[in-house]
């Protein structure tokens, strides 16, 4: 099921966060004939950006990238951007178009998103960004797997999994865990990867997040393929 707001940009550009809450959204901006979508990657969990800079009405709507999804949830934050020399904006943008870039999912598109998700990440980094910087790695990663570049993936995921545990949210903290135990497997590194699902799946059980847990017991079976 779709859902649908309008807003409106005027003085100020607007930023549309939508935090994914279990359950993997596209976010995508329709307006005069024109749509531009957001997808930082195949996840439940974490942000979804969109900078409008654009004057006038927008129809923002909201999905799920997979047609049958289990009970999950998710919150979407509207806030207006005055002008900063701070470079906030400026990284905001960045994250925003790495994933309009990342949502074409070619490989060519692919790259064009690591690249921007990278000079986003320096941003977040510069700015003392903890959180954005470990959105980032995260999306960095994923992409990363998909294009078959696995131990770089590897090693951002182990990156992000560091800054989720810094930040203490177990939620995004599991999440990274179970792609980073797949990433291993298909690395052929079947005790790492054991290791991290194992993980995930404590963490799982303890929030009481049942569909994940499925899904990463679903994980474990396919090692003992």
């Amino acid at each position: 099921e779709a859902h649908a707001w309008r807003v409106e940009v005027t003085d100020a550009p607007l930023l549309i966060t939508v935090k994914q809450l279990g359950l993997d959204l596209v976010v995508e901006d329709q307006r005069a004939g024109a749509a531009f979508s957001a997808d930082t990657g195949d996840h439940g969990w974490g942000a979804e950006v969109l900078l409008l800079e654009d004057a006038g009405l927008h129809r923002i709507e909201i999905r799920p990238k997979k047609r049958f999804v289990g009970k999950a949830r998710y919150s979407i934050g509207v806030e207006a951007l005055p002008a900063s020399s701070d470079g906030h904006r400026a990284a905001l943008a960045l994250t925003s178009h790495a994933g309009q870039e990342g949502f074409q999912r070619t490989p060519e598109a692919r790259h064009r998103a690591v690249a921007l998700y990278r000079e986003a990440l320096a941003a977040w980094r510069s700015l003392g960004e903890r959180r954005w910087e470990a959105e980032a790695l995260y999306a960095i990663a994923a992409l990363e797997r998909d294009l078959r570049e696995l131990p770089a993936a590897a090693e951002d995921f182990l990156q992000a999994l560091a800054l989720w545990r810094e930040l203490a949210e177990p939620e995004l903290e599991a999440s990274t865990l179970n792609q980073l135990g797949m990433t291993r497997s298909y690395t052929g590194e079947i005790g790492a990867a054991r290791e991290a699902l194992e993980n995930a799946l404590s963490l799982w059980q303890r929030l009481g997040e049942r569909f994940e847990e499925v899904e990463t017991r679903s994980n474990l079976c396919y090692l003992d393929q």
